[in-house]
């Protein structure tokens, strides 16, 4: 049979694999490009070398040798470029690959000395068939060496190809395109030159016939991941590693036990923060409560080295695949600032709605006898400016109590409500001793899908404010509504007046979201709007109104346009 052909494909072959290493060896930024590169140039070489062997007639020692080498020689950066593409780059040590290099020297060794007590006189080490006595235990242990380096290096084959077979498996996200051009090129050339070594017996060149396919296969595949199959594009490392580093880089403190609550590891946060977790400490004895009734649990005070603090713990079961239970994650959040700063504020809400407004009650019930029972001016003068200033005090206690109602979620309970109708309690809640031109255009099939509470009190507030820093005669304040299922945010409500603009600084800090002692509004009323408002999920806007006054605008979700009665 002429093996010309045989011996071109095989070198052929050689050349793409090795034009491959040199493409790739340029990608030297990418922690998969070198050892892939090794693959490919080792896969070359041996290919082409095969290749020469058949077209110049060498021995069968000979190319069993080449086909050995390539075997022996592939596993090793395979194995290692596999460990970097999932992101096991911290695995791969020099000590490791010399650890793993070693048997495939021993390989390596003995191959070589086979191989030249078959092919050359000269060689101290007769062949196996003339051997005899010790000299013939020496040829059959380098012949098992040899065997059992084949064998080791299928092994790291196999690791290698599992490790990426599980991590394409793993990430959906990953190209099973590229999966499988990497996972051929990793394992058909080597399957090939197995199967050739079985076939052996079929004469000299049963081996290249057999292995010749293999080594295309690999160029081709090769050449695919390189150029077009993304090799570099998508590497599974970051999510391997992703997970691995936020775990450890977590301020908050997270533990996962088994299902018998003992720690069994710890991120970087709890073993540096909380004195008590360590690997194997019963859980429930460090927070004081089972984990089962955990979920019930708002805080829970833990020592750490910055003294006593409160953590709010979140409990997540660990499960299987047939979802059984096989431990817990407990994230515990440092909740002290917060915690401290709600029952700072409970306690000025407290003082605000009761000691505030019972006093005051009092100074207004003096102010109103003072200024009933004396005729003198001056009298009845600072009595009326007393009677103003306290009723503001008092709407500024409400105003308040509303805030933290706001703030702690206390008016969250969703329902749906025609819009007309909440804008039409807004437009009521005007003093009726107030000369005001009211005015809306509100949809009348728009539903609020929401808290319907928290957009009554940021109309209400619109409205007041509208009313109450309107300097004309007869103030003008007017409603509008409009709904575009398009819009990031369906419905636009504009609350306008005529009034004087509202002040920039005051429209900042509300823009902002934030106070400051150099930047701070004169009062709460837009505070409560923007409380309200982003308790909606919405966005807040002011606009001025030509040639006077402003137009402040709410942009909402969760609302929707019917024809049904709500």
């Amino acid at each position: 049979m002429n093996l010309v052909p045989v011996g071109i494909a095989l070198v052929a072959a050689g050349v793409v694999l090795c034009a491959v290493a040199l493409l790739t060896g340029t990608r030297r930024d990418e922690s998969v490009a070198v050892p892939f590169a090794v693959m490919a140039s080792v896969t070359g070489v041996g290919a082409a070398a095969l290749g020469g062997a058949v077209l110049t007639g060498q021995s069968a020692a000979a190319l069993t040798a080449v086909a050995i080498s390539v075997c022996l020689l592939f596993p090793v950066p395979w194995l290692v470029f596999s460990l970097r593409y999932i992101g096991q780059s911290e695995s791969v040590s020099s000590t490791l690959v010399a650890v793993l290099a070693l048997p495939v020297v021993c390989g390596l060794l003995a191959t070589g000395a086979i191989f030249a007590a078959q092919s050359f006189p000269w060689f101290m080490l007769p062949s196996r068939q003339t051997a005899s006595g010790p000299v013939a235990a020496v040829v059959i242990l380098l012949t098992m060496v040899r065997w059992v380096a084949i064998l080791y290096a299928g092994g790291v084959t196999i690791i290698a190809s599992g490790l990426l077979l599980w991590t394409f498996h793993r990430y959906d996200y990953l190209d099973s395109t590229t999966g499988t051009l990497i996972g051929t090129f990793g394992t058909v050339p080597w399957i090939s030159i197995l199967l050739g070594f079985q076939m052996a017996g079929g004469g000299r060149l049963a081996l290249p016939r057999i292995a010749v396919l293999g080594f295309l296969i690999g160029a081709v595949t090769a050449a695919g991941a390189v150029s077009h199959g993304g090799l570099f594009d998508r590497v599974p490392a970051a999510g391997n590693v992703g997970p691995r580093t936020l775990f450890d880089e977590l301020e908050e403190v997270v533990v996962v036990t088994d299902d018998e609550g003992s720690v069994v590891t710890l991120n970087a946060a709890a073993e540096s923060k909380v004195n008590a977790v360590t690997v194997g400490v019963d859980m429930e004895r460090v927070l004081d409560a089972s984990l089962d009734a955990l979920h019930e649990t708002s805080t829970v005070a833990l020592r750490t080295e910055d003294g006593r603090r409160l953590f709010e713990p979140t409990l997540s079961p660990v499960t299987d695949q047939r979802d059984r239970r096989l431990g817990y994650a407990i994230v515990l959040r440092d909740v002290t600032g917060r915690t401290t700063r709600q029952q700072r504020l409970e306690v000025f809400n407290r003082v605000l709605r009761h000691n505030l407004r019972n006093d005051m009650n009092v100074v207004l019930g003096h102010a109103q006898r003072l200024r009933t029972e004396h005729s003198d001016d001056a009298v009845t003068e600072s009595a009326e400016t007393v009677l103003d200033t306290g009723r503001r005090l008092l709407q500024f206690a409400e105003k308040a109590q509303t805030a933290e109602q706001l703030m702690s979620g206390g008016e969250a309970t969703t329902r749906e409500l025609r819009l007309e109708v909440l804008v039409s309690t807004a437009l009521g809640s005007i003093d009726e001793s107030e000369t005001v031109d009211r005015d809306h255009d509100i949809p009348g099939d728009i539903v609020i899908d929401a808290p319907p509470e928290l957009l009554k009190r940021a109309l209400s507030n619109l409205v007041e404010n509208a009313v109450e820093h309107n300097d004309r005669e007869r103030p003008w304040v007017r409603v509008r509504a409009s709904y575009d299922a398009d819009r990031a945010y369906p419905l636009h409500i504009a609350v306008a007046d005529d009034g004087p603009t509202i002040p920039d600084h005051e429209r900042k800090v509300i823009e902002a979201r934030t106070e400051t002692p150099l930047k701070h509004g004169s009062g709460m009323g837009l505070w409560v709007v923007r409380w309200a408002v982003t308790q909606l999920g919405g966005e807040i806007g002011f606009t001025e109104r030509d040639p006077r006054g402003t137009s402040v605008v709410l942009r909402l979700p969760h609302t929707r346009c019917t024809d049904d009665e709500a």
